[in-house]
């Protein structure tokens, strides 16, 4: 009787922290000698580079059309952080990583949604400015205004993203709020006399 295979991750967790291991004892021997640190090995690149790549292609990233922003950016974070993981405080590395390239592609696709906002904002005051600054007093213009304003998705993108922004600057607020209420309370406190 043939065993089924066992099956085969793309990145080897036990062999990735073994050579992560290894390179963070060079790495330490060279800082403490005085020397720059040495460049990361060939196959740890190659696992952040299939770990970032491979989160991609979860469902919820796989349908947007900057993915290759994200995977650029989330290798460039996996590098910028590598020496912060630590093998005595957690062997999950396969986890740090992927958790990384995730926040990556978060703050990725934050930024693409904040540029699609000025695209259509942009689009709109340009389009607007247009129809006003136009000499032809005809109705047409304002026609072809409102036909290319008028995009359901769009505009529910741009209410959507006003209205986060608009959370965000509350809690913002509300944050400061207490902060203040805070130093408060314990600038009345320091003028209690001990006794």
């Amino acid at each position: 009787m043939v065993k089924p295979k066992a099956k085969q991750h793309y990145v080897d967790s036990k062999k990735f922290l073994t050579e992560y291991v290894r390179y963070a004892t060079v790495r330490d021997d060279a800082v403490a000698q005085g020397l720059p640190k040495p460049p990361i090995t060939d196959y740890l690149g190659d696992c952040i580079q299939k770990i970032c790549t491979h989160l991609a292609f979860k469902p919820n990233f796989i349908n947007y059309s900057f993915r290759d922003d994200m995977i650029a950016d989330a290798i460039e974070n996996c590098l910028m952080y590598f020496d912060n993981f630590d093998p005595a405080i957690s062997t999950q590395i396969f986890s740090y990583y992927t958790q990384t390239a995730y926040f990556a592609f978060l703050r990725r696709i934050a930024i693409e949604k904040k540029q699609t906002y000025i695209k259509h904002k942009f689009l709109e005051h340009t389009m607007l400015f247009d129809v006003l600054a136009s000499p032809s007093n005809d109705d047409d213009s304002a026609m072809d205004l409102k036909a290319n304003l008028n995009n359901d998705y769009m505009n529910d993108f741009v209410t959507n993203y006003e209205q986060s922004l608009e959370k965000t600057r509350a809690a913002v607020k509300s944050k400061k709020k207490v902060k203040e209420a805070a130093n408060t309370v314990l600038a009345s406190l320091e003028d209690i006399p001990n006794g």
